[in-house]
């Protein structure tokens, strides 16, 4: 998995984040116009099914449309027309027409039909964000460093309260407490510096295994203070930005800010939930707390084998945990529009907080 991430890359809405860069889509060749008939554009057809698929008419029509109905007022959809058209094809017409709309929310939200606890068949929901092979670690000792240089004192201190927001508020781990993925990282690499001091080995991080623990222990204790989340506010109205990387801190401040205004108790791994790869019956699964964490510094030796650790682990790893939301339209389902729109800005804001700190003046 690569660090996110390297390059910074505007987008206009969030998306998944990548360390390499994209491919050059190749453009289409340029054919001539040709002449036609546009008859059959003006022309409505009905979907396809299968016959014998579809269920007897009965109550499948009140049943389906009943929880279209709170799909609708879910997702705040437009209803589709459909008087008149005959049994099947006027549900097929509508579940399109919601699928439609659906994939218009830039959101990767599947809709399909499910069969409920009563027996009763329903309209299903499964919204997803798929981090890729992304490390979203978050490096605190670029920032320590910032926090001593008093030219970059208050464009630190605003990184300093999005930290502490991830930390406290979002709930991100920090690899110098214990029982988190990173901190056995970092302390299997300790004992194998201790073991091998004296030989000739690959293991000399000593100083920056000493430097992660030092400066990290300072950092990790500023994050507990609260005045850091208190005064966000007015560190945002103070700050008076010069050049376009501090226009970036300033920019991903704000986000940090309306997203604790918006969802004061939510945490990263609030809707985190296993999902099955190809071989359906391995047993190993890569955690969210293994690619979503605090770092001492994304560069080094010690990082380098870090890395290398959790690759070599995660291609043992046939399932992962990712954000995940599942909805039943049934007839007890009340709706309460959850969505994952949290996790979607919150894995932004990530990357951006990274770049920020993995390129300091």
């Amino acid at each position: 998995m690569g660090t996110a991430p390297a390059i910074w890359r505007i987008r206009k809405q969030p998306e998944q984040a990548a360390r390499c860069k994209r491919g050059k889509r190749e453009q289409g060749a340029i054919r001539p116009a040709q002449p036609f008939a546009d008859g059959f554009l003006r022309h409505s057809f009905s979907p396809l099914y299968k016959q014998g698929t579809a269920p007897k008419a009965d109550d499948a029509e009140q049943v389906f449309f009943a929880s279209l109905e709170k799909l609708q007022q879910e997702y705040g959809l437009n209803p589709v027309d459909v008087l008149g058209k005959p049994y099947p094809y006027n549900l097929l017409l509508a579940m399109e027409n919601a699928k439609t709309q659906l994939q218009e929310t830039g959101r990767d939200i599947s809709l399909s039909v499910k069969k409920c606890d009563d027996g009763q068949l329903c309209l299903s929901t499964t919204e997803s964000f798929n981090p890729g092979t992304t490390l979203y670690y978050i490096p605190v000792l670029p920032l320590y460093r910032m926090l001593q240089d008093t030219q970059q004192q208050s464009t630190a201190e605003l990184l300093l309260s999005v930290c502490t927001y991830l930390y406290k508020s979002a709930g991100v781990p920090y690899y110098r407490d214990e029982g988190t993925a990173l901190y056995y990282q970092y302390e299997f690499l300790r004992d194998c510096e201790e073991e091998n001091i004296d030989e000739e080995n690959e293991y000399t991080n000593t100083a920056e295994l000493d430097a992660a623990e030092k400066y990290g222990d300072i950092i990790h204790a500023e994050l507990y203070r609260t005045v850091h989340l208190n005064e966000l506010q007015q560190r945002l109205d103070s700050y008076e930005p010069k050049s376009e990387y501090e226009f970036e801190c300033l920019k991903t401040a704000k986000e940090a800010f309306a997203l604790l205004n918006a969802y004061p108790d939510e945490s990263v791994f609030r809707h985190t939930e296993i999902v099955i790869g190809d071989d359906e019956y391995d047993d190993e699964i890569i955690r969210a707390e293994q690619y979503i964490s605090i770092v001492a510094e994304t560069e080094g030796e010690a990082y380098s084998q870090i890395q290398q650790m959790i690759n070599d682990e995660f291609n043992e790893c046939g399932r992962m945990e990712m954000p995940t939301l599942t909805k039943y339209y049934d007839t007890e389902y009340i709706p309460d529009g959850k969505t994952l729109e949290f996790e979607y800005r919150l894995f932004a804001l990530l990357e951006n907080l990274c770049f920020l700190l993995n390129n300091t003046p």
